[in-house]
């Protein structure tokens, strides 16, 4: 029986690739969700934002190694529904830190940013 050439991803909508070997891309696509964009984030915030692109953009990481440094698997508030548009909504953050990245990936495997949450007010919903 003849091996596999891909594995399959996890992530509900990507196309099957080697998640291993897509570089970890970030869009803005649509409107974020209210409460949860730039004009409502301060300072810290924007910095947190700005230090989570440069640990995983500007430093080349795949989608696996993103996720296996930075993907929360706790459930979503009960304000935010599992999807958008019938995509999944996942979230990105360092353990002990407030700061929360929610998004989708788009069929271009970019993960498409549509809630900044600096202070983790989500799961308080």
């Amino acid at each position: 029986m003849a091996g596999r050439l891909t594995k399959r991803v996890s992530h509900a909508g990507l196309p099957k690739i080697r998640n291993q070997e897509r570089k970890f891309l970030i869009s803005i696509e649509d409107k974020l969700d209210n409460g949860f964009e730039f004009k409502d984030a301060d300072q810290a915030d924007i910095k947190e934002l700005h230090r989570f692109i440069a640990e995983t953009v500007y430093k080349g990481l795949t989608i696996t190694e993103v996720d296996k440094l930075y993907l929360r698997k706790r459930g979503l508030g009960k304000s935010m529904q599992m999807n958008r548009d019938g995509k999944e909504i996942i979230h990105y953050g360092k353990p002990r830190s407030k700061f929360r990245l929610f998004g989708y990936y788009n069929e271009k495997t970019y993960f498409v940013i549509c809630r900044i949450d600096g202070k983790h007010k989500t799961h308080e919903d």
